[in-house]
């Protein structure tokens, strides 16, 4: 069952990059939604002992948490939005992103995810490559989900 929560994870994913790359904004009622499956689809399709709901809602609190906590650094979120000059620094909608990512991976997954991104976002620039926070966000999360995951145990959710 845990299949399922997968596809969930995948389509909103895909569907926040889609409408990030094409209209420049990310709908939060997307995010919203993700938390509240991440939350439901680990109470009715992962086994209890595994993986309790409450790592859905730490990884939430945590995506908020570090995020904001970081925005708080002067100049370290400046710059993050591609070639969209309109856009200087992330805003909700990329925090909501963030604790949606923090639900499905968990509180330490979205903590490693979240500063690799900065990373990956902060590298972009200097390659000649212009792409949203989403696109590092998302490309780290999938890379760490799919294949830190075998290393790193259930560090990162399932």
């Amino acid at each position: 069952m845990i299949f399922v929560r997968e596809i969930i994870f995948l389509a909103l994913l895909g569907a926040l990059l889609a409408s990030d790359w094409k209209r420049g904004r990310l709908p939060y009622w997307i995010s919203y939604l993700g938390m509240a499956l991440a939350i439901l689809s680990t109470v009715y399709f992962i086994r209890t002992e595994d993986f309790a709901w409450s790592h859905s809602g730490l990884g939430i609190v945590a995506g908020y948490l570090v995020s904001g906590l970081l925005a708080l650094v002067p100049g370290l979120m400046k710059g993050l939005s591609g070639d969209r000059p309109e856009r200087d620094k992330l805003l909700g909608e990329d925090y909501a992103l963030i604790a949606m990512v923090g639900a499905f991976t968990g509180p330490l997954g979205i903590i490693l995810a979240f500063v690799l991104a900065l990373v990956l976002a902060r590298l972009m620039p200097v390659f000649k490559l212009a792409a949203p926070f989403s696109f590092s966000l998302i490309i780290i999360t999938l890379l760490l989900r799919y294949i830190g995951t075998p290393i790193m145990g259930h560090w990162f959710g399932l």
